[in-house]
């Protein structure tokens, strides 16, 4: 079971006032059986190099040596890829890197006239490094990134912190999580507009694997409004989530993660 509390971000997961937050996607999942586990998982430790994008405290040795490739294709010509590659230092820990790219694809211009002035393109993307260090039952992690959001030849850039930690029972199937996400400063808004903050976001978890049973479930409190309830089912590589809140008791959905994730051992 895995239960986990959120608070703050923006986007879906409690927009901050007025969507005043700058540097959004940077709440978007980033990759498949993170999208599975409903964006949201800072304890579930496995080989996914991937989720360290989650929580940098789950940098484990299994992560060792692997690289995690990640493509989604939204609406319109927005894209979305990842990339992620996990290593182990003898002094220094384990380090992990990560990529995100996010393509809105291509708009065209025009000027007060109604004349074509060609087309633009809009990205955005994220450029990180992460650290962990174990110490006896705990390991701790942080992460430090470069956040830049690009339109027609204008830019805003960020710097962007993630810091956590994770604990892990000696002899029993558990595991807690606490991350701080999202905290940093934009260095340069765009032209003519001010400074905003970043999603922050600070999520709190716990895991346990029942005996005899494969599935691992989750539960979630937005705000103390809204529940999800998930699971995940680590064979068939799906995902389940369903929520209520106080105006729409229960909608559902499902998602698929491996036909868009693809993960390999580098080393031996």
């Amino acid at each position: 079971m895995l239960v986990v509390w959120h608070n703050g971000g923006s986007g879906g997961r409690g927009a901050a006032a007025g969507g005043r937050a700058v540097f959004p996607f940077l709440d978007l999942s980033t990759g498949a059986q993170l999208a599975a586990l409903g964006g949201m998982s800072v304890s579930a430790r496995n080989d996914d190099p991937t989720m360290l994008f989650a929580n940098p405290a789950l940098l484990n040795p299994d992560m060792d040596g692997r690289l995690a490739l990640s493509y989604a294709a939204y609406v319109a010509d927005i894209k979305q890829s990842t990339a992620a590659y996990v290593f182990n230092t003898a002094k220094a820990g384990r380090f992990g890197v990560g990529i995100t790219y996010l393509n809105y694809g291509d708009f065209q211009s025009y000027d007060a006239a109604g004349n074509s002035l060609g087309s633009f393109g809009v990205n955005e993307y994220t450029v990180g490094v992460s650290d962990s260090y174990t110490k006896g039952k705990f390991t701790f992690g942080a992460t430090t990134k470069l956040a830049v959001s690009s339109i027609a030849g204008s830019r805003s850039v960020a710097g962007v912190g993630d810091v956590g930690v994770v604990y892990k029972h000696p002899t029993q199937d558990f595991t807690a999580g606490l991350a701080v996400k999202s905290a940093g400063y934009q260095f340069s808004p765009y032209p003519g507009t001010d400074r905003g903050p970043l999603p922050l976001d600070v999520q709190i978890g716990a895991t346990i694997k029942p005996e005899h049973m494969p599935l691992r479930f989750s539960l979630t409190a937005h705000h103390l409004q809204q529940w999800d309830i998930q699971y995940l089912d680590p064979n068939q590589r799906s995902g389940f989530a369903a929520d209520t809140t106080r105006k729409n008791r229960a909608k559902a959905s499902a998602t698929i993660w491996p036909g868009t994730s693809l993960s390999a051992p580098l080393s031996n």
